[in-house]
């Protein structure tokens, strides 16, 4: 008998970021693995998948226009209303013929979602289960967090429904505080599941990190203060301008050198226009290092919109807060974790404080009680990728062949 697989569906920048880990614990564990890419993402030149195709049992491919054509029309939310109609043995023929990948496929798995997507509805005539993993780790503890969500409550008198994932077999969260936004928004407790998070599990993190080269760009001086601003997107209730301005009065301070990294979904980047107050020899613009091995060259870390913020706390780096740059509250908010900053000048002060080493590092203790909120999903300290595989692999016990 042939060896089942599992088969995964990524996206983006973003997908393979949070959902590598935990297909390298399948890889270890000798599981036949096979990724397929439902976008553009240039995924050959991905350092993570670079790493996962070294072993054979790993097959990366994208899917064909053909198959979006034909996705569209045989499975999508009017055809598959109509196919309803058909037998569920004409359905099972067909889905055979046009979606061979599916052959021995124990379970399907996507990124954070809606349903509806390539492979999905043929998975459910095939009785295989279908799931979504967390493609990122959403910081924010209010709802209203971007224009898109404040504009559809203004409209509608609610959040978003996303009632509509409740199609899933199982949706995949962090924390108990996703589960209760996720529920807000429409979702099922039924099949809502708190597993942590394996992207932020320590030892992947290192092991990723490993990975990177090491990032090392010229500067005029080795004795300067190393930092690095990362950007958020910019429509979450982001006040661009002020944080332009605080970039421009960053660059002035004395003995620095900072790295400005933007948001790895592309949605935040400063041009020339903007940054002619820069001084630009203490300054790089719009990095394309990866943001872990920036936070290794660091000094200082400057986050209030990204969990990547998470990563600069794995590396043992310290954090300001800048919260009067956004109108949203998120996990960072702790002044036990961050420097939290309320202005321009609080920020340079607390620059100032970073170069004579007048700030410190968080508490283990209160660094543990965070990490088991927002890594752990309430639980002590365990291995994420591993007891993601476990789930994973208890699940499809519950699909038969149907040869």
């Amino acid at each position: 008998m042939i060896k089942s697989k599992y088969l995964f569906h990524l996206y983006s920048y973003n997908d393979t970021d949070h959902i590598t880990p935990i297909i390298f614990e399948f890889i270890k564990n000798n599981e036949n693995v096979e990724i397929l890419y439902l976008s553009n993402y240039k995924f050959e030149n991905d350092y993570r998948i670079n790493f996962l195709i070294k072993n054979k049992k790993v097959k990366v491919s994208r899917s064909s226009k053909l198959i979006f054509l034909l996705n569209k029309i045989f499975y999508g939310r009017l055809a598959t209303f109509f196919r309803t109609i058909f037998s569920k043995r004409l359905n099972v023929f067909l889905t055979k013929i046009f979606h061979p990948n599916l052959k021995n496929t124990c379970c399907v798995i996507y990124w954070w979602t809606g349903p509806y997507q390539i492979n999905f509805q043929p998975s459910k005539y095939l009785s295989i289960p279908v799931i979504c993993i967390p493609h990122g780790l959403n910081i924010f503890k209010n709802r209203d967090i971007n224009n898109h969500i404040s504009q559809t409550r203004l409209k509608h008198g609610d959040w978003p429904d996303l009632s509509d994932r409740n199609l899933f077999d199982y949706y995949i969260l962090q924390s108990r505080r996703h589960l209760e936004i996720s529920y807000d928004f429409g979702q099922s407790y039924e099949n809502l599941k708190v597993w942590g998070s394996a992207r932020f599990d320590p030892l992947w993190s290192k092991l990723n990190l490993s990975l990177l080269k090491d990032f090392s760009p010229k500067i005029p001086n080795s004795n300067l203060l190393k930092v690095v601003f990362f950007l958020p997107h910019w429509s979450y209730n982001v006040n661009v301008n002020q944080c332009i301005k605080s970039i421009e009065k960053i660059s002035m301070i004395e003995n620095i050198f900072i790295v400005v990294k933007g948001h790895s979904r592309g949605s935040s980047s400063i041009n020339n226009n903007e940054s002619e107050n820069f001084k630009k020899n203490k300054v790089i613009l719009n990095s394309e290092a990866h943001s872990s091995s920036i936070i290794k060259w660091s000094d200082l870390v400057i986050n209030f919109g990204s969990s990547i913020g998470i990563e600069a706390f794995l590396q043992k780096k310290i954090m300001i807060n800048p919260t009067y740059l956004h109108t949203n509250q998120t996990i960072f908010d702790d002044n036990k974790l961050t420097y939290v900053s309320k202005s321009i000048d609080e920020t340079v002060e607390l620059i100032q404080k970073a170069k004579k080493n007048k700030l410190k590092l968080p508490n283990k203790s209160d660094l543990e009680v965070f990490f088991k909120k927002e890594i752990y999903g309430d639980n002590d300290a365990y291995n994420v990728p591993l007891s993601y595989f476990k789930k994973i692999k208890k699940i499809s016990k519950k699909w038969t062949l149907n040869e």
